[in-house]
């Protein structure tokens, strides 16, 4: 049995409606989603980082943060640590040199992919003003996905020596067209993206493949990609699905097996039987 001092269940997201697929009968039903928000962090008063996180104990995560970045050593130079979960900020009085701050001041994101990027509200922008909705006709059958998906299962040599990579690809119905592998899911996800630049290809009848979470930088990648469909064996988060509601995607998650879950726009789907 595991103890912990003052521990508490991260209350979760309930999505009352997903079409959970088994073999091809499918029924509705509710499903609990894993909770993602923004936290901001300021540092004596200037905005610092702002993290994805499932906002449970956002006060150890600040100061953890704070640790690992080097800049807060013990708790003796902290002289304030205020939450506001409102406004979903954490700030920070600690008496830090000021030459410390300035090292890592001008980072603004680190997502809950341990990736850091800059440019994840300039895309969150585009979603919310319809810039980035993808409109397309793709139907795709039920029972492919699970095939393409055993494919899949069975085609990461580098995955089966080292069970250490995080794969992604790109398919339809009949032919897996690029797969990639990288230690990053985010470096697997951008190298399908250059592919797909590279080799001038419509992806608007295609479906995206990964093995990571389906989180909100990861929708925000496969609407910069532009395909209609993305699958995962893992599950969303509730900012994932928001995000991937606005983009029109439809989601397909804990695809393990003949099993999966419709989360949105399951309309794409063909070849279900209602149970």
């Amino acid at each position: 049995m595991i103890k912990q001092k003052n521990s508490a269940a991260v209350p979760t997201v309930l999505r009352p409606k997903a079409l959970v697929c088994q073999d091809l009968a499918t029924h509705e039903e509710p499903v609990e989603i894993a909770p993602e928000r923004p936290l901001t962090i300021f540092l004596n008063d200037r905005e610092l980082v702002t993290l994805l996180t499932d906002f449970s104990f956002p006060r150890e995560l600040a100061l953890g943060f704070l640790h690992n970045e080097g800049l807060v050593d013990r708790m003796a130079q902290v002289r304030a640590v205020q939450i506001d979960e409102r406004q979903g900020e954490a700030r920070v009085q600690a008496d830090i040199p000021e030459k410390l701050i300035q090292a890592v001041y001008g980072k603004r994101l680190v997502t809950s992919g341990c990736g850091k990027g800059s440019i994840f509200y300039h895309v969150l922008d585009a979603v919310k003003t319809g810039r980035m909705r993808i409109e397309s006709d793709l139907r795709f059958p039920l029972s492919a996905l699970y095939e393409r998906a055993a494919d899949l299962a069975h085609g990461s040599e580098t995955y089966r020596r080292t069970r250490g990579v995080h794969t992604a690809a790109l398919f339809d119905p009949q032919t897996i067209f690029c797969l990639r592998e990288d230690i990053g899911r985010h470096n697997a996800l951008d190298k399908l993206a250059g592919w797909l630049l590279d080799h001038e290809t419509d992806s608007r009848h295609i479906a995206l493949y990964t093995t990571g979470r389906l989180t909100s930088e990861v929708m925000l990648k496969a609407g910069r990609i532009g395909v209609p469909l993305i699958v995962s064996r893992s599950t969303p988060t509730a900012l994932a699905l928001q995000l991937g509601e606005q983009l029109g995607l439809t989601a397909v998650g804990a695809l393990r097996g003949r099993r999966c879950i419709i989360y949105l726009h399951p309309e794409r789907i063909s070849g279900t039987e209602e149970s």
